[in-house]
């Protein structure tokens, strides 16, 4: 009898444990609050998409082409004023801002396009600009930034 009783506890502790391990999953959480306001913009970057064709190299040595398309940046410099939360992205005077993506280079968790704004990341026509953009930190700050572009 002692024996089913060790074996009944026995089986009870596993169970409980068995229990245990598989409803605790590891947590890996942002701890939001500790950040501080990083609602902050660092560069703007506008880029085009034109298509290539590519020599085949790494295994293949008969000289075929590939066609295929390349992000190609056409601003390097943008001037920001923290204080008022402008951005105003230099681009080259030539440049047909109706089919360009733009690269926001931020500090936040989030970005918002307000009012209609071209969504970052994708080709769109930015040519009616400036646009407003809402950065928000980790620790909940919501600043809203302009962006316009300056043709020189």
């Amino acid at each position: 009898m002692t024996d089913m009783k060790y074996f009944k506890h026995i089986i009870f502790v596993m169970s409980l444990l068995a229990f245990v391990f598989s409803s605790c999953e590891p947590r890996i959480e942002l701890d939001e609050g500790q950040w501080g306001d990083h609602a902050i913009i660092t560069n703007v970057l506008l880029f085009i998409i034109e298509e290539e064709e590519h020599e085949l190299q790494e295994q293949y040595v008969n000289g075929e082409t590939t066609t295929g398309i390349r992000r190609y940046f056409i601003s390097s410099n943008s001037v920001i004023d923290l204080e008022a939360a402008t951005v105003v992205v230099e681009v080259p005077g030539d440049t047909d801002l109706t089919n360009v993506g733009l690269v926001i280079r931020h500090e936040a968790v989030k970005i918002e396009p307000l009012d209609d704004a071209p969504k970052a990341g994708y080709l769109d026509d930015f040519s009616q600009g400036p646009y407003t953009y809402r950065v928000i930190s980790a620790d909940g700050t919501k600043r809203e930034w302009t962006i316009s572009f300056s043709l020189i």
